[in-house]
């Protein structure tokens, strides 16, 4: 193997190192967060805990943001047999045709390559009675 080979190669390992590196680094104050918010016992009302719960899950959404993990999958979205699985149909009045009604898993895309597919409930037309 040529040293240039062996260079780039070299080069390459240490830029996903230091992207591993960053993103771990980006991955700390989420961890911090659930450190704390289990140190702190328990809750004195469900609706404080929600709210911990959903400040750690944004921590943790935006960090993977930052490095590219992009989570997709809403109410309201149209199916894309490409990127959504449909678990179920349903019957829903004002919906449109293979829209999303609910999302059982949201899909994950990682620069942009789809990882997993969405889980998600679709709207059928409402049968005439």
């Amino acid at each position: 193997m040529s040293s240039y080979a062996d260079a780039s190669g070299w080069a390459a390992y240490n830029t996903q190192v230091e992207e591993t590196s960053r993103f771990a680094g980006d991955l700390i104050p989420v961890l911090d967060a659930l450190d704390r918010l289990l140190a702190a016992g328990p809750p004195p009302t469900l609706e404080r805990q929600l709210k911990s719960l959903r400040l750690v899950a944004r921590l943790l959404e935006d960090a993977c943001t930052k490095h590219d993990l992009e989570p997709f999958g809403a109410p309201g979205d149209i199916c894309e047999p490409t990127t959504y699985e449909v678990a179920e149909t349903r019957a829903v009045s004002g919906a449109g045709e293979e829209e999303v009604v609910e999302v059982l898993e949201r899909g994950y895309r990682f620069g942009g390559r789809l990882l997993r597919p969405a889980r998600v409930v679709v709207a059928v037309p409402q049968q005439s009675e």
